[in-house]
């Protein structure tokens, strides 16, 4: 993304007009956390090509080690070590008892 705006930037700090980008992205999860059938305005199989051929990180990730800026196992040791800290915030979450009705709104902004 930096390589394609910088120049544009520049470009329009000179005074030779404005640029368009067109940056396509996609959201590999439902609109909100009840919407886990999504069947009716996409195929499966459309997520399942997005998650396993076009997944950013994992885009990334080749990129870095393809590059020589990374190493593969340098790669999967941060992912386990964020995979671990996912779980156990999940499993803290779900493990934390629910607030009081007293809490309920606290913290909570419109």
């Amino acid at each position: 993304m930096y390589d394609t705006v910088a120049p544009l930037v520049a470009r329009a700090r000179r005074g030779d007009g404005p640029a368009f980008v067109v940056a396509n992205t996609y959201r590999f999860r439902g609109h909100h956390v009840g919407d886990v059938s999504r069947d009716y305005y996409r195929a499966k199989t459309e997520e399942q090509r997005w998650t396993s051929e076009r997944d950013p990180i994992a885009i990334l990730g080749s990129h870095l080690v393809e590059s020589g800026t990374a190493d593969r196992t340098a790669l999967d040791r941060i992912h386990a070590e964020v995979t671990t800290q996912m779980d156990e915030a999940m499993r803290w979450a779900i493990d934390a008892p629910y607030p009081s009705v007293e809490e309920v709104t606290e913290n909570v902004y419109a």
